[in-house]
C-alpha cells in the first residue's frame, strides 16, 4: 500500500541502523533533550527517497536543526546540520529524530490517516528483505550522478600561447558553449558562441558531462590534457588553464581534434570565428633579399611568408605546431622544430658571403637537415628597357565611420611598374636591386617614361593614399600603391561619402576592360567577383486598391531591360541590409545610387533618394512582411502618408486613396454630443467620441483603454447614437460584459440612451432561450462572458452591426474557451473596453487586438517573434517603437491625471509591519523548507516546469504574512497572533471615528473571514462581498454602502476589483499586495473615479523584510512593461524599463531571509 512520508520515514528509522551515525555520548544527550521536551516546530518534507526533518531544539540556546535521511538498500544515509558550534552529528540532530519517532509511536494507534504505520507494513524491513537489498546493493553499486550540460552546447578548446625568450608553449581551457539566443531568434546565419562553462576534473570524472555521457576517447584525451592547471580569467569568469607540453599530450590533442565529434577551437576567448584544424599544410625555408641588401632565411607556409605578428610556430613535445590567426588555422605541421621556431631570429647575410656560409655549415655537424645555405646569386643588369604597367584588382572592406558594426566593400587596384616581367612599386627610386630566383637583378629605371604611363590612366582612377590624408581611420591592411575608382569623377571630401563616390568591385568591370585596351596587364584576386550584368532601369509603377476591414493593398514595380520586376521584395532586401542608409549622410551627393542584387550576378543601380521615398512611409509594414511579398497590406490610416506620394508617382488607384486620406484628415477633434443622449459629456469624452467615429469611418475596431472610472460605457453609448445618425449602424449591437456589469449596462442605457431598446440575456437556460428569439427586435443585446459559451450557437447565427467587449482583459488568454467563443461571433466591427489592456505580458495585448481586428498584429507566433520576445527579453527599443506606431490608431488611453483635473487627490501610503514571535519563526522555518523544495524542483525539472511548485511555495509565505491561520499546518493553526491584523485593527477605529468609509481588499476570502471575526469582536459593522455572494445580494450590499449605512466593506480582489462604483468610499486598504499592480489599481478605481468628491487615501499593508516587500519591487517592473507600450514616453524608452519574466535571481530575492 502507498504510505505518506511520515510513515515511510518511520519504517526506515525503525530498524535502528541510523544510530550508527552517532556516538553513544551524543545519543545519551539527545535522549535527555527529548525528555526535557526541548524539541519544537517539527516539519517533514520528502523528495526522491530523501526525507528532510526540520525543527528547533532548546538547549543552552535555541538551535535550528535540519536532518536529511536518504533511503539506501542496506543502511540509510544521515546528514545533520545544526546552528550549534558542533554543526553536525550533534545531540540536537539526535533529539530531532528521537522526538519524531516518539511522536509517531504515540499517535500510531489512532491516526493512521495522519501519517502513522499500518499494521503489517514492516515486512519490507524484515531480515529477508534487508539481506536481499544488501546483496542487490553490492551487485549493482549506484553510479555517481555527474552534472550534465544542455544538449545544445558544444565542447570547445580556448587556446593561447604562453611565451618566453625565443619559445612558446600551448595552453588550453576546455569549456562548453552555446549559441547566442538573440541570433538564433533572429534566424541569422551568423554564429556567436557565448556563456562558457569550464570543464572541471572532479575526482575520477570530468564535469559537466554531455547529455549522453562522455565518449571514452574524448574523456581520455581531455584527462591527459588537463594535467598542469593554473587559473586565469575568461571575461569576468575564473577558469582553469592547462599547459600542453609532452609527446603524450600532443598525441591526445590530435586524437581529440580528429575524433568524430571534435571540439570547436578559439583563440583567447570564444568570440569571433573558430579556428579550423589544419594538420596538412606545407612548410619550407627560402632565402629572400631584403631592402637592406641582405639575404635572410624565411619560413613559407603554403608558399606564403609567415607573418610572425599573427602566426606562431611552436612545439608540443618534439612536434612542430602552428597557430595562424590570419587564416584562422591551427594544427601540427611537418618540419624541423629547432629550425622553424628560431628562423625569424636569424641574422642577415650579405650575398657575397653565401659561399662562406655553405662551407661553414658543411664543416659544422648537427645542424638541422632542413636548413640549406643560399646559392651564390648570378648578377644581371637591366638598363635602357621600356617600362609597362600592371594592376592587380582586389576587394577592400572598410567600416562605416558613423556605424562601426557595418562595413562596405570597395574595389581597389594595386599599381605596379614592370621591367622585363619584374614588378616594382611606382616610386622615384632610380636604381633598384631585386632577387629573382638565383639571380640578383640590378634595374636602372626610366622615371620619365613611368610618369608618362601613369598619366595616361583614365581620370576616374585615383590613388587611395590621396584620400587617406583626409581621414583619421585607415583601412588595415592595405597596399600603399592601391588605386580607387571614382563613380562620378567626384573625389569624396569626407569618408562618409566613400560609398557614394567610390566604385564597388562589381562596378570596376567596365574599367578593367578599358585598362586592358590601354595595354595594362590586369590580374584579379581569386575571390574577386565575376563580371556582373547591370540592367538599365525604366519606368516605375504603383497600384493601390481598397480592401475590406479597413485595409488597402499596395504593389510596386519597375521595368528592367523591358521586363517588369516586383519592387517590394527589393525594398525589403534593402531594409534587411544593415549597410543601406535609411537616412542620408550629411555629405551625401545628389546622384547617390545603390546597387541592388537581382540574382544570377545581375544588378541594378537605383537612386537612393527615390528608394527612401518609397521605403519610409511603409517601413513598419515592410519590415514585418515576408521577403517575397508582391503586395503589401496596409491599414487605412496610412492612406494619409501615401496619398501625396501616389499623386507624385502617378500610381493607379491614387484617387480613391486620396479620398480616403481626405476623409481621415477631415475628422474633427471633438464630436458634439448626440441630441438623443440624455447627459453631458466631458471634453475628453467628446474627443473619445471623435476617435470612435474615426474608427467607424475606417471600418476598423479599436480598444478604448481609458483609466478606470473615466466613463468608457457612456462614450460607447454616445457613439452608438452618433453612428445611427450617420446611417452606419443597422441591426442590433451586442455587449459582452462580466456578470457583475450586466445590470450596470442596463441601468446606464436606460439613464443615458432611453431611446434605445436593451435586452439582457440572463437567467435560466429556458428563459434565455426565449430571449434569444428576440435579438432582431431590439437595439442592444447584453450577455456575459460565462453565458456566451452556453448561448454561442444562437448568438453566432445573428449578424451584429457592432460588438463591444467590456472588461476585455477577460479575453486576454487566446487559448481559453471564452476567447475562442468571441472570435466565432459575426459582426461588421468590434470594440474593446478595458482599463488594463496589458497586465502581465504583451501576449495579452495581441489577444485583445486580434479579437477586434483579426490579423492586425499577425499570428500569435509571428507577433511573439517580431515584438514580444524582442521587447520583453531584449528591451528592443526599435521593436517597441514599431509596435507603438502600429497600434497607435486603434488604441486610445487617457489617465485620470491627464483629463480629470477636478478629480480629488489620491494619496498612497505604505504601512510596514514587523513580524515577531511565533509568526516570525513560522515564516523563517517555512521559508527555508519551501526554498529548498523550489530549488529541488528547479534542479530536477527546470524553471519552465516548476511554476506550480514556485507559486505554491510563495502562496504559503504570503499567507503567513497575512495570518498564520491561513496556512494549512497544525503548527500554524496554533498561532493566533497576526501582526498585520493587529495593525489593521489599530487603523480602522480611528478612520471610522473620522467619518471615513473604507474598502478592505484581500485576495484571500478566508482572510476576509478572519477580519470579519475581529470586527465583530470590536462591534464594528461591516459588509462582505466575495465570489460566492449572490447577484441580488451584491446590488443590495453596494446600495447599503453607497447610502453610508455601513463604514467598512470587505471585498475579495477578484470578485470586486472591477465593475463596481463605490464612490462613497474615501479610503482603500489593500491588506495584502498582489503581483500585478494593474489589478490593485482596478480595485482602487472603485472609489477614485468620476463622482468622487473627497480625497482618496490608499493604504498598502506590507510585512517588512518578507516576500511581500519583494512583491512590491516586482510590481514596479510590471508597471514599466505596461507604460512602455501604452505610454509613448521617450524617457521611459531610454531607461529600457521593460518587464521580463520571473527568473532564478528573482526567486533568490523572494526567498531571501527576513534580515537580508
Amino acid at each position: 500500500m502507498s504510505l505518506n512520508p511520515a510513515a515511510e520515514l518511520m519504517l526506515i528509522l525503525k530498524s535502528g541502523h541510523w544510530k550508527h551515525f552517532f556516538d553513544s555520548k551524543n545519543m545519551r544527550r539527545g535522549e535527555a533533550l527529548v525528555r526535557q521536551e526541548g524539541v519544537t516546530q517539527k516539519e517533514l518534507t520528502s523528495a526522491d527517497q530523501t526525507y528532510y526533518l526540520k525543527g528547533f531544539v532548546e538547549d543552552t540556546h535555541r538551535y535550528y536543526v535540519q536532518v536529511s535521511i536518504e533511503e539506501q538498500p542496506f543502511m540509510p544515509k544521515i546528514v545533520t546540520n545544526c546552528e550549534c558550534p558542533v554543526g553536525n552529528s550533534c545531540q540536537h540532530g539526535i533529539a530531532l529524530i528521537l522526538s519524531f519517532i516518539e511522536e509517531m509511536a504515540v499517535n500510531s494507534p489512532h491516526q493512521n490517516d495522519q501519517g502513522n504505520i499500518p499494521a503489517g507494513s514492516t515486512t519490507e524491513h524484515s531480515p529477508e528483505n534487508q539481506w536481499k537489498q544488501w546483496l542487490q546493493h553490492i551487485r549493482a553499486p549506484a553510479k555517481p550522478d555527474v552534472p550534465r550540460v544542455e544538449g545544445h552546447r558544444r565542447l570547445a578548446l580556448i587556446v593561447q600561447l604562453g611565451t618566453s625568450l625565443h619559445s612558446s608553449n600551448l595552453r588550453i581551457t576546455p569549456v562548453w558553449l552555446r549559441l547566442s539566443r538573440s541570433l538564433v531568434q533572429k534566424n541569422t546565419p551568423d554564429k556567436q558562441w557565448v556563456d562558457p562553462i569550464d570543464v572541471k576534473h572532479e575526482g575520477s570524472h570530468l564535469q559537466p558531462a554531455p547529455v549522453d555521457g562522455w565518449q571514452e576517447e574524448i574523456e581520455e584525451a581531455l584527462l591527459l590534457l588537463m594535467q598542469r592547471g593554473t587559473t586565469r580569467y575568461l571575461g569576468s569568469q575564473s577558469v582553469a588553464e592547462y599547459t600542453v607540453e609532452t609527446n603524450v599530450q600532443q598525441r591526445a590533442l590530435i586524437r581529440l581534434l580528429e575524433s568524430n565529434d571534435p571540439p570547436l577551437i578559439f583563440h583567447g576567448k570564444q568570440t569571433g570565428e573558430p579556428l579550423s584544424y589544419a594538420p596538412n599544410r606545407s612548410l619550407k625555408m627560402e632565402w629572400r633579399l631584403g631592402e637592406d641588401g641582405l639575404q635572410r632565411p624565411i619560413a613559407l607556409l603554403d608558399e606564403t611568408p609567415v607573418d610572425h605578428h599573427r602566426t606562431t610556430l611552436f612545439t608540443i613535445g618534439e612536434t612542430l605546431w602552428h597557430l595562424d590567426l590570419n587564416r584562422a588555422k591551427f594544427g601540427p605541421i611537418e618540419g624541423d622544430a629547432r629550425l622553424f621556431t628560431q628562423l625569424q631570429y636569424a641574422p642577415g647575410l650579405p650575398p657575397d658571403k653565401s659561399g662562406w656560409l655553405a662551407l661553414h655549415v658543411q664543416q659544422t655537424p648537427g645542424h638541422p637537415t632542413d636548413f640549406h645555405p643560399p646559392t651564390t646569386l648570378e648578377q644581371q643588369r637591366i638598363k635602357d628597357t621600356a617600362p609597362s604597367l600592371s594592376m592587380h584588382i582586389k576587394m577592400l572592406s572598410l567600416r562605416q565611420p558613423l556605424s562601426p558594426s557595418h562595413t562596405y566593400t570597395l574595389g581597389t587596384g594595386v599599381l605596379r611598374i614592370v621591367y622585363d616581367g619584374i614588378e616594382l612599386s611606382p616610386d622615384d627610386t632610380q636604381e633598384v636591386s631585386i632577387q629573382q630566383a638565383d639571380k640578383l637583378v640590378y634595374i636602372t629605371r626610366n622615371l620619365e617614361a613611368e610618369k608618362s604611363l601613369v598619366q595616361q590612366l583614365p581620370s576616374e582612377i585615383a590613388p587611395l593614399k590621396a584620400l587617406l590624408g583626409k581621414v583619421s581611420q585607415y583601412p588595415s591592411p592595405f597596399d600603399q600603391d592601391s588605386m580607387v575608382l571614382l563613380k562620378h569623377k567626384v573625389m569624396p571630401r569626407v569618408m562618409d561619402q566613400w560609398p557614394d563616390c567610390l566604385a564597388s568591385p562589381q562596378q570596376w568591370w567596365p574599367m578593367i576592360h578599358q585598362l586592358r585596351q590601354l595595354g595594362v596587364a590586369v590580374t584579379l584576386d581569386d575571390n574577386f567577383p565575376s563580371e556582373p550584368t547591370y540592367l538599365a532601369p525604366g519606368d516605375w509603377d504603383g497600384e493601390l486598391k481598397k480592401s475590406s476591414g479597413g485595409w488597402f493593398t499596395l504593389s510596386l514595380g519597375i521595368e528592367l531591360d523591358g521586363e517588369r520586376v516586383e519592387l517590394l521584395p527589393l525594398l525589403g532586401q534593402l531594409l534587411d541590409d544593415p549597410n543601406f542608409p535609411l537616412e542620408p549622410a550629411p555629405n551625401e551627393i545628389e546622384e547617390a545610387s545603390w546597387d541592388i542584387a537581382l540574382g544570377d550576378n545581375r544588378f541594378v543601380a537605383l537612386p537612393r533618394k527615390r528608394l527612401r521615398e518609397l521605403i519610409v512611409p511603409i517601413i513598419d509594414s515592410l519590415r514585418d512582411a515576408t521577403s517575397h511579398l508582391k503586395t503589401l497590406k496596409l491599414p487605412a490610416n496610412q492612406a494619409v502618408e501615401l496619398a501625396e506620394l501616389a499623386a507624385q508617382q502617378h500610381w493607379k488607384g491614387r484617387n480613391s486613396i486620396r479620398q480616403l486620406a481626405r476623409a481621415v484628415k477631415q475628422l474633427p477633434d471633438e464630436v458634439k454630443t448626440p441630441p438623443e443622449f440624455n447627459g453631458t459629456l466631458r471634453p475628453y469624452q467628446t474627443r473619445g467620441l471623435a476617435w470612435l467615429r474615426f474608427l467607424a469611418t475606417l471600418n476598423i475596431g479599436g480598444i478604448l483603454a481609458d483609466d478606470m472610472g473615466l466613463g468608457k460605457t457612456i462614450q460607447v453609448l454616445a457613439h452608438v447614437l452618433d453612428e445611427r445618425a450617420q446611417g452606419r449602424l443597422k441591426g442590433p449591437i451586442l455587449i459582452v460584459a462580466t456578470t457583475s456589469l450586466a445590470s450596470n449596462w442596463l441601468a446606464e442605457i436606460k439613464r443615458f440612451t432611453p431611446t434605445l431598446t436593451p435586452l439582457a440575456i440572463t437567467g435560466r437556460k429556458g428563459d434565455r432561450a426565449r430571449l434569444l428569439t428576440q435579438l432582431k427586435q431590439v437595439d442592444i443585446v447584453i450577455t456575459t462572458y460565462p453565458l456566451l459559451n452556453y448561448d454561442l450557437t444562437a448568438l453566432k447565427a445573428q449578424p451584429f452591426s457592432l460588438i463591444v467587449f467590456d472588461e476585455a482583459q477577460m479575453i486576454k488568454n487566446p487559448a481559453a474557451q471564452t476567447a475562442k467563443s468571441v472570435r466565432k461571433l459575426s459582426a461588421k466591427r468590434r470594440l474593446a473596453l478595458t482599463g488594463t489592456p496589458l497586465e502581465n505580458h504583451l501576449g495579452e495585448l495581441w489577444a485583445e487586438v486580434d479579437a477586434i481586428n483579426p490579423g492586425f498584429l499577425g499570428s500569435q507566433k509571428w507577433f511573439d517573434q517580431h515584438y514580444r520576445r524582442p521587447i520583453e527579453q531584449h528591451s528592443d527599443a526599435d521593436a517597441r517603437a514599431r509596435l507603438l506606431r502600429r497600434i497607435d490608431p486603434l488604441l486610445l488611453r487617457r489617465t485620470k491625471q491627464e483629463v480629470l483635473t477636478d478629480l480629488p487627490a489620491k494619496t498612497e501610503i505604505q504601512r510596514y509591519v514587523e513580524l515577531s514571535g511565533k509568526q516570525r519563526e513560522l515564516y523563517e522555518s517555512l521559508r527555508l523548507a519551501q526554498h529548498e523544495r523550489v530549488q529541488q524542483s528547479l534542479s530536477q525539472r527546470g524553471m519552465a516546469h516548476s511554476g506550480f511548485v514556485v507559486l505554491d511555495a510563495l502562496l504559503k509565505l504570503r499567507q503567513v504574512c497575512c495570518d498564520p491561520r491561513l496556512v494549512k499546518l497544525d503548527s500554524a493553526q496554533r498561532i493566533t497572533h497576526s501582526a498585520k491584523l493587529d495593525l489593521l485593527m489599530e487603523i480602522l477605529p480611528g478612520l471610522i471615528a473620522k467619518g471615513r468609509h473604507i474598502l478592505v481588499f484581500s485576495q484571500f476570502t478566508n482572510m476576509l473571514g478572519l477580519i470579519g471575526e475581529a470586527l465583530e469582536k470590536d462591534n464594528i459593522a461591516f459588509l462582505t462581498l466575495t465570489g460566492r455572494t449572490p447577484a441580488e445580494k451584491r446590488a443590495e450590499y453596494i446600495e447599503q454602502f453607497q447610502r453610508g449605512d455601513v463604514s467598512v466593506f470587505l471585498i475579495s480582489l477578484k470578485a470586486g476589483g472591477v465593475g463596481l462604483n463605490l464612490t462613497q468610499a474615501d479610503t482603500v486598504i489593500h491588506y495584502d499586495p498582489w503581483w500585478n499592480p494593474a489589478v490593485e489599481a482596478q480595485a482602487t478605481g472603485r472609489a477614485h473615479r468620476i463622482g468622487q468628491k473627497r480625497p482618496v487615501f490608499v493604504y498598502k499593508l506590507v510585512a517588512s523584510g518578507t516576500v511581500e516587500e519583494r512583491i512590491m519591487s516586482m510590481q514596479e517592473r510590471k508597471s514599466a512593461l505596461s507604460n512602455a507600450i501604452l505610454v509613448n514616453d521617450s524617457a521611459e524608452n531610454e531607461k529600457g524599463a521593460v518587464g521580463k519574466s520571473i527568473n532564478e535571481d528573482d526567486l533568490a530575492k523572494l526567498f531571501a531571509p527576513m534580515d537580508s
